[in-house]
């Protein structure tokens, strides 16, 4: 559930180069959110990155993350969904450490995904 102190726009529409831009609704939700269902057309992992400072807020709350997407995806992103799926070992990740979860959302080419 959303705080309710939030300013939404008259029209309720977000759009890039505005005053109302998608990065900033999205910030404010995963920073005030403990569950994220997202259903959309396109899905990159390099959102993840742009969004790096609510996404290590949202995890850092014990946010747990459904996603619904096309088939339409970067052969990395492909990659890493199947090898989540995969019996590997994956490397501890302290959510307890903010800083550390935002520096590790940041970097372009290093993502997470826990299946």
């Amino acid at each position: 559930m959303l705080k309710t102190d939030i300013i939404w726009p008259e029209h309720r529409r977000y759009k890039s180069r505005t005053e109302w831009e998608p990065i900033g609704f999205f910030s404010d939700c995963l920073c005030n959110a403990t569950h994220f269902d997202l259903m959309l057309g396109f899905f990159s992992s390099s959102a993840i990155s742009v969004l790096a400072n609510g996404f290590a807020v949202f995890l850092y709350n014990g946010g747990k993350m459904r996603l619904i997407v096309n088939d339409i995806l970067t052969d990395e992103d492909k990659n890493t969904i199947a090898a989540g799926t995969g019996d590997i070992e994956m490397p501890f990740f302290d959510i307890f450490d903010i800083q550390k979860i935002k520096n590790t959302l940041s970097e372009r080419d290093r993502h997470f995904l826990i299946v």
